[in-house]
């Protein structure tokens, strides 16, 4: 039976549901300067004929499994430019190997891979200065956005992660220190409202 292995450097939980069986693929969060694998055989695809002939079993090749993890979860993340070399750390290595293996055998393709993660989060950090530039609100930061810029030793201030509750009117999450809800417009604090040169009538 064909094997491949699967080589992630990225610091998230992978976890990919595939339309085959056994169809779930979860590998860990890599430690920093570490990676994680998972080992992944032929799968079995069932493929509807005709209510004659009824439903068909195909067997898909590691490789092509392996292949479809890769491209799907890349192609999922935002600010990818697979043609720019801007991709999360995420490959496949044919045939079984263990992480010693990887780590001994492979070490160009894993600093390969690192390089292009590394410019991947600053991609995300740019972008992630953009949108603060804009709405100022904590929650259009991605935990990945605040993972590159630590990951990066770069200091912003959507770095800090608000405490969150639900309005009081709309029951939509907004900052604790919210005066005002931001979908809504109830005043949440209405001693602090009444402070606002705004509010002075």
């Amino acid at each position: 039976m064909s094997k491949t292995t699967l080589v992630s450097l990225i610091p998230f939980d992978i976890s990919e549901c595939k339309p085959v069986h056994p169809g779930h693929f979860f590998i860990p969060g890599a430690k920093e300067n570490d990676i994680e694998i998972l080992v992944v055989e032929n799968v079995i695809a069932f493929k509807y004929i005709d209510e004659y002939r009824g439903t068909d079993k195909i067997s898909i090749d590691s490789e092509e499994l392996a292949r479809a993890i890769v491209e799907d979860y890349t192609t999922s993340q935002l600010a990818v430019m697979p043609s720019d070399g801007i991709i999360p750390g995420l490959f496949f290595i044919p045939g079984e190997h263990t992480k010693l293996e990887i780590k001994t055998k492979y070490k160009d393709i894993i600093a390969e891979y690192r390089t292009k993660q590394v410019k991947w989060f600053e991609v995300l950090v740019r972008m992630a200065d953009d949108d603060w530039e804009k709405t100022r609100q904590h929650k259009v930061i991605s935990g990945i956005q605040r993972y590159a810029a630590r990951f990066l030793n770069i200091d912003r201030p959507w770095l800090i992660e608000p405490k969150m509750e639900k309005c009081i009117a709309c029951r939509s999450t907004v900052e604790a220190e919210a005066i005002i809800c931001p979908n809504c417009k109830t005043v949440l604090k209405p001693e602090e409202f009444k402070k606002l040169s705004f509010a002075e009538r």
